[in-house]
């Protein structure tokens, strides 16, 4: 991977988070390299496998967009803490969910640690560590 500023990664982190909290979908595209993929990992099933992989610059911008910002009312993520790898190409976010689900008014708050990966000053991967429990309970998974 090629060294990429780490503030300039850092703030594109920032403007990510940004884009979502204000709802705005077309502000996600120029962070998001074309082959960029997302991964959930953790399962409400308890099991290795992720709960969500998203492949390619559409598919996650599905996600985030429709998954995320037309589901959610409040997408805000408070008491964000960052912390940039040393070669600057990895950018880590530790935060608290203060979310409201769209169609029930009902408040969604998790846990969240999330790990992008920037080539050429793009994210190319995004993990989203988050309860799944939580989640699960929110929109009436089983669990397990």
């Amino acid at each position: 991977m090629t060294q990429h500023n780490d503030s300039e990664n850092l703030e594109a982190v920032k403007a990510f988070f940004l884009a979502l909290e204000q709802h705005d979908k077309d502000g996600l595209v120029p962070l998001l390299a074309p082959e960029v993929v997302e991964i959930v990992p953790f399962s409400n099933k308890g099991t290795p496998e992720p709960f969500a992989e998203y492949k390619g610059r559409e598919a996650v911008l599905g996600y985030l967009g429709g998954g995320i910002i037309d589901n959610f009312t409040r997408t805000v993520l408070v008491d964000k803490q960052f912390y940039v790898s040393d070669d600057g190409n990895a950018v880590f976010a530790e935060a608290k969910g203060d979310l409201i689900q769209g169609h029930t008014s009902v408040p969604y708050n998790n846990v969240y640690i999330f790990k992008f990966i920037f080539e050429g000053g793009k994210i190319i991967h995004i993990s989203e560590y988050a309860n799944p429990i939580t989640f699960a309970k929110l929109v009436g998974l089983p669990v397990g």
